[in-house]
């Protein structure tokens, strides 16, 4: 028996809309199949984690992951309060459920990623000071261009530029007195995006961001340290 065009049509768009209805309702999926990501609050209908969870390892070596437990889709109060839409805590990424795209979903999960490896790795990451010491010689460069450019103030003093550790009242004046427009031209070829400049931990992240999903050649070009670095972390997955 021959099926009607008209029918036969209608049963395919209604077999693609049942697929599409059950993949975002699902609740669990798995990174490199081992690796769990639970969906807590759905994601719009427009970003599809599938396709973020195979860009993502496309992109990262499985063996960087090893020590990272699990990835929660979920919209946590501490992301309002902080102004923020992902977390690296007690093994896991939380990242939120409220994204534009595909895109920015992408990039959060990366960027959580990268502190899971730093996490996992720090003798190997920082034992031997080199990033730290590349770093600060950036800070203080980055000191002198903004004093030369009259944009310092008595909110902050040279020992701010001079801890690698987060701090919010430098990171509020990058923010709110000098701004990411200004800090994005100022920083060129010293930084490769201007919030590593904020500390040393999103020196690494910013970093790692380029090397594996950007242009690698650029980081080597700016920060070499970082990227010798990176290097060493690919070549120890091979090794197993």
């Amino acid at each position: 028996m021959t099926q009607n065009p008209d029918t036969r049509t209608h049963l395919e768009e209604y077999l693609k809309e049942s697929t599409e209805r059950n993949m975002s309702e699902r609740k669990e999926y798995s990174l490199y199949n081992r690796m769990p990501v639970y969906v807590k609050d759905a994601l719009p209908q427009k970003v599809s984690l599938v396709s973020v969870i195979q860009k993502i390892e496309d992109f990262i070596p499985v063996h960087l992951l090893s020590h990272l437990e699990m990835i929660i889709v979920a919209h946590l109060p501490e992301f309002d309060e902080r102004d923020i839409t992902a977390v690296f805590k007690d093994g896991a990424i939380y990242v939120s459920n409220q994204q534009e795209d595909e895109q920015e979903l992408f990039e959060d999960m990366v960027h959580e990623i990268a502190h899971a490896v730093e996490h996992a790795y720090p003798q190997d990451i920082y034992a031997d000071g080199k990033i730290e010491g590349e770093f600060l010689v950036k800070r203080r460069t980055l000191y002198q261009t903004l004093k030369t450019n009259n944009y310092l103030n008595d909110k902050v003093i040279a020992k701010h530029f001079f801890d690698v550790e987060y701090s919010q009242k430098l990171d509020m004046f990058f923010y709110r007195d000098v701004g990411y427009d200004a800090l994005s031209m100022l920083t060129v070829g010293l930084f490769v995006s201007p919030y590593g400049a904020t500390s040393l931990r999103e020196y690494f992240a910013n970093g790692f961001e380029e090397y594996f999903t950007g242009e690698p050649h650029n980081l080597k070009k700016i920060s070499p340290q970082l990227y010798i670095k990176f290097q060493n972390l690919v070549e120890k997955g091979e090794m197993y």
